[in-house]
């Protein structure tokens, strides 16, 4: 037989099985301790006990719940001056599962405007960060839709959230009233590499026509005056030489000439 108060866990006395009387949750209790006695037939009878400890195993049964931000209408004001790599803000959110159940990755699926952007997120700490240096283009409300799931298998669970970031010189607080529609269909393009972010090639397209041009022709004198500083160099080089060897020529027949007188 086993004693347990609340019978959740019964035991058939004739075979020994135990089983469940009513279904269980980890959540709400995940281990239970039994002691079980065992009597025989004889006569004194004999008896012994054990303890038996029973762990619940976990189901994804909860989904991610996101604790930040806490609505989908904050808004956080950005500094153009912000330095790239710099963290912005931070997606925060907990899963009440365990193991593998409650491995909680962030993604951004949507943006509003529309990729590119300047800011990407960390699939697992929820880092949001500043991928390219801000231009003028960059200014003004930006929506990104954060998708956050949890490790289940085979299908995980999620949850969504809008996080809305407004570049602006002025540093006051932003308010909205009202967020994009939420996404039919996932519109980012796949994430290849942390490390490089997709979004990194069209920083040059930010930069005014006329400092790339002012850039095209600072090179293009400084290689002018690179290779008129080598030929100088050579010019100067070859004269000398020339000097030099004229020197020997005249020199030579003289010191010949007392080597005779002297014999």
């Amino acid at each position: 037989m086993a004693e347990y108060k609340n019978q959740t866990i019964v035991m058939d006395e004739a075979t020994g099985v135990l089983s469940v009387s009513e279904s269980l949750d980890r959540e709400q209790q995940g281990t239970y301790v039994l002691t079980v006695l065992a009597v025989d037939g004889g006569s004194p009878p004999r008896s012994s006990t054990a303890s038996v400890t029973i762990f619940v195993e976990d189901i994804n049964d909860n989904q991610p719940q996101v604790i930040l931000p806490s609505s989908n209408l904050s808004c956080l004001t950005v500094s153009p001056s912000t330095r790239t790599g710099s963290i912005v803000t931070k997606i925060y959110a907990v899963d009440r599962d365990s193991g593998m159940n409650s491995d909680i990755t962030y993604q951004i699926t949507a943006r509003q405007p529309a990729w590119p952007s300047p800011f990407q997120i960390d699939s697992h700490s929820g880092n949001i960060t500043l991928a390219n240096r801000l231009a003028g283009g960059d200014y003004g409300m930006h929506h990104l839709f954060i998708v956050v799931r949890d490790g289940g298998k085979p299908e995980p669970l999620q949850a969504t959230v809008w996080v809305n970031l407004l570049i602006n010189e002025t540093l006051e607080q932003c308010y909205l009233t009202s967020v994009p529609p939420y996404p039919s269909q996932t519109t980012e393009p796949p994430v290849f590499s942390q490390l490089e972010p997709l979004s990194k090639p069209a920083q040059s397209c930010t930069e005014p026509p006329w400092l790339v041009l002012l850039c095209g022709l600072g090179m293009m004198v400084f290689s002018a005056c690179m290779l008129l500083a080598a030929t100088v160099i050579f010019v100067r080089h070859k004269n000398l030489t020339r000097k030099q060897t004229s020197k020997r020529e005249e020199i030579t027949p003289h010191k010949l000439f007392v080597k005779l007188c002297y014999k």
